[in-house]
């Protein structure tokens, strides 16, 4: 088995620049608002977080807007681990549009997450180079007559 050592120089450089760039870390301002009562608004800072399919949401924020846990599921960390954690459903207000969601309540200190399931819904696509969110496109294939295609 062939091994290659980098350079020192090389590795030093590469640490250097992971340490001084931030991670493509997108936040964004969102309303939720409970589904039954959409008066009752609560607006945060979330981060957007792709590998999450659900929204996580702090308990505080949604117990203030009337929105009350309703059931119990695993969830999965991304460290591999589970854990029991109450859920409920929520509206939601992104860029303008507004879809409904599952949303995990969340614990003390824990940053409220927008994941895919939700951007997805709302039509949304991340764009990591420019840090932001972006609104899926509707090519139409005129050359064949194919119909839409989604970008």
């Amino acid at each position: 088995m062939l091994r290659i050592a980098p350079n020192p120089d090389t590795v030093a450089q590469l640490k250097q620049l992971l340490e001084e760039t931030p991670m493509g870390a997108i936040y964004v301002q969102a309303r939720v608002m409970n589904p039954t009562q959409s008066d009752r608004v609560w607006e945060g800072t979330f981060l957007v977080d792709t590998g999450a399919t659900s929204c996580v949401v702090p308990e505080s924020a949604l117990l203030s807007i009337g929105i009350i846990p309703h059931a119990a599921r695993m969830v999965y960390l991304f460290d591999g681990s589970s854990q029991r954690r109450l859920v409920s459903v929520a509206q939601f207000e992104l860029l303008g549009d507004t879809a409904g969601s599952d949303v995990i309540v969340g614990e003390d200190g824990e940053d409220p997450i927008i994941g895919l399931t939700l951007l997805e819904s709302l039509g949304l696509i991340v764009d990591p180079f420019a840090e932001q969110l972006h609104r899926r496109s509707v090519i139409r294939n005129q050359a064949n007559g194919a119909g839409d295609r989604h970008v």
